[in-house]
């Protein structure tokens, strides 16, 4: 990879929660060292900020994997691409100033210019480095090839309990997982009350969260590990 694109950023969805790209880590369960740099909507990071640490990672290593969330804010609470559009053009506004439509829910949705195309350009611009953005979009929610078999076990638990508590007439309820303390993962079924789940965010915890502010963890690892279920595939590496 150094080679043709030194710096690969994937963008993950998830909105103002950084459950997915956070779980970009358990990558390193494998004994590899990326990704390198995980940019989490909990923690706004401006511009300068950003090209530093990716600076820093590729002298030390010679390329960089990036894992960052679609909505990224820069540290004025602007969109990140905002501000990293205004960067590529020297101060002046962007296209990126708004969002393309807000749904229902009230969420913005920006179609074409996003945190990880902006921070590509500016990679390329700033640090001279050749950049590449990879969007798993749709991958992401269905792929059959990453499957969890902790996820399809609860998946399919989750969904029988549903349908006992509807033929009961269970209504405006929500099937839910609870956790249990311990060192071996155990989840049991329970339900809560729907108007305190849905449009509700849930956000990862600062403990889970790295002083930086660009990582996650060992507590975040040691809680998100068991729900891959299997371990999770080993690669080699050939050297020349």
């Amino acid at each position: 990879m150094p080679d043709i694109y030194p710096v690969k950023i994937l963008e993950t969805m998830g909105r103002h929660a950084g459950w997915l790209p956070a779980a970009s880590a358990l990558a390193r369960a494998t004994g590899w060292e990326t990704p390198n740099l995980i940019y989490l909507p909990e923690c706004p990071r401006d511009v300068d900020e950003v090209l530093q640490e990716v600076q820093e990672v590729y002298q030390r290593l010679g390329q960089v994997v990036i894992v960052m969330s679609e909505n990224l804010r820069s540290r004025d609470g602007r969109p990140f691409a905002t501000a990293a559009m205004e960067a590529v053009n020297g101060g002046r506004g962007s296209a990126a100033a708004g969002p393309d439509f807000v749904d229902s829910f009230g969420h913005a949705y920006y179609r074409d210019v996003g945190a990880a195309s902006t921070l590509k350009q500016l990679i390329m611009q700033k640090l001279d480095l050749r950049a590449r953005v990879d969007q798993p979009g749709t991958l992401q929610r269905m792929s059959h090839a990453h499957q969890s078999e902790v996820d399809l076990v609860e998946a399919e638990e989750c969904g029988r309990a549903a349908v006992r508590a509807a033929l009961a007439g269970t209504t405006d309820q929500m099937v839910i997982l609870e956790r249990t303390e311990g060192p071996t993962y155990r989840a049991t079924i329970g339900m809560a009350d729907l108007d305190q789940i849905a449009n509700v965010e849930k956000r990862l915890p600062a403990d889970f969260i790295t002083d930086d502010g660009n990582f996650v963890t060992d507590a975040f690892i040691d809680y998100a590990l068991p729900l891959v279920g299997a371990p999770l595939p080993q690669f080699v590496e050939l050297l020349a």
